[in-house]
């Protein structure tokens, strides 16, 4: 897969770019979340560097939202439509935030815009003391 992305922004060094994972590739803070991040993120950062039109790196996984910097490259984490995990938290945790999405404008030009948004009037019932999801 990270031969296909090389080749791929290879093909294309002019054209922004946005890639999309499910795990995150940095670390984030919460101890029992760094053990189930992207394994092997030292090459998938050597491939990325490599390539100056990324303007994005977008993930999941981690239920709740981060942005961070790379050389030149904004980090994106998106939160869940479902529960949220505990921002930095050493153990499984979880918070009372209500679900949310990140949506993305892009511009060809390789400028973006980027938000994210809550259910609202939205309630359930949230186990907090919940030692795994």
């Amino acid at each position: 897969e990270l031969s296909f992305l090389d080749r791929a922004l290879s093909e294309q060094p002019e054209m922004p770019a946005v890639v999309s994972l499910h795990h995150h590739p940095v670390d984030i803070g919460s101890d029992w979340m760094e053990k189930i991040g992207l394994k092997n993120r030292d090459a998938f950062w050597q491939v990325i560097d490599r390539h100056p039109q990324v303007r994005v790196v977008l993930w999941g996984h981690i239920h709740q939202e981060l942005e961070q910097q790379r050389n030149g490259a904004c980090l994106l984490a998106t939160p869940s439509t479902c529960i949220q995990f505990a921002t930095g938290s050493s153990d499984f945790a979880v918070e009372p935030l209500a679900p949310g999405y990140r949506w993305l404008e892009l511009d060809p030009s390789g400028s973006f815009k980027t938000e994210v948004r809550r259910a609202e009037s939205f309630e359930f019932d949230l186990d907090e003391k919940s030692t795994g999801y």
